[in-house]
């Protein structure tokens, strides 16, 4: 067994400060998502955290909007809705691709 002995510094717990999006940015995002012709929403890995499961999940539920995650993002919304088209993965022209595509072209028109 090791047994050295260190000196270190040890740091003192500190709240953790969450990072909240200003009203008129979250205006705005809900102003472009309800004028949308055809929203999808993507989650990533930023979306998977414990505390985000139960809002995301109501968010795609009350709204209806499709959605889809990448690797990192699976999970982030509660399993059982049929509004999950997949995970999109690093080939391209699969199904779920062409639904950015067409998400992207609606918003570029707007």
């Amino acid at each position: 067994m090791a047994s050295d002995e260190a000196e270190a510094t040890i740091i003192p717990a500190h709240p953790v400060e969450l990072a909240v999006a200003p009203a008129a940015a979250i205006d705005r995002a809900a102003g472009m998502i309800t004028a949308a012709e055809r929203p999808l929403v993507m989650l990533g890995a930023a979306a998977s955290r414990p505390q985000l499961a139960e809002p995301l999940s109501q968010f795609v539920r009350q709204l209806g909007i499709p959605f889809f995650n990448t690797q990192m993002g699976k999970g982030a919304v509660n399993a059982g809705s049929n509004l999950y088209m997949g995970t999109a993965a690093l080939s391209e022209r699969d199904w779920i691709h062409e639904a950015v595509d067409l998400a992207i072209s609606s918003f570029r028109r707007a």
